[in-house]
């Protein structure tokens, strides 16, 4: 394999992962994008958040929000091994709301079930792991909103 020449196309945050473990195994990669810097196309784009997977509610399998979640707790883990830098490198988001309309796919309570899944099973890989989200120390990762903190950011009544 030392002998080979290897090229990773696409610069954004999987190509980048992809190349600084192939260079901290086998020495040498080029990466290549269109961009001038890395990260520059859809991973500059995206929600610019590693998350849980709350937004799989409709999946009745879980098999999706299980691998997002897992995904995103061995993230700073990862990112730590391949940059060889400190945990306090990632910066967190606000937190934010999530909005659920009154004819959505996915009623109100079942999505709430599904909040607590992925929570259970974030709390459950840190136990068993040691991984943590961001490596940062959380209590709970969702809250149902208050009448007063809902009709804060939304309106109070359905249109």
């Amino acid at each position: 394999m030392k002998q080979c020449s290897i090229g990773i196309l696409g610069g954004g945050i999987m190509g980048c992962c992809l190349a600084l473990e192939i260079a901290r195994r086998y020495r040498k990669v080029d990466l290549i994008d269109l961009a001038p810097e890395p990260m520059m196309g859809a991973s500059l784009h995206n929600e610019g958040k590693i998350h849980l997977g709350f937004v799989y509610a409709n999946d009745p399998s879980n098999e999706t929000f299980g691998l997002m979640t897992r995904g995103s707790m061995a993230f700073a883990r990862i990112v730590c091994e391949l940059t060889n830098q400190d945990l306090d490198i990632l910066k967190l988001s606000q937190p934010f709301h999530y909005w659920v309309p009154h004819d959505s796919q996915v009623g109100l309570d079942a999505i709430e079930n599904h909040f607590n899944k992925v929570e259970a099973a974030a709390m459950e890989l840190s136990r068993t792991t040691g991984d943590s989200y961001l490596g940062r120390s959380i209590d709970h990762y969702f809250q149902r909103n208050s009448v007063r903190v809902h009709e804060k950011y939304f309106s109070p009544t359905p249109p």
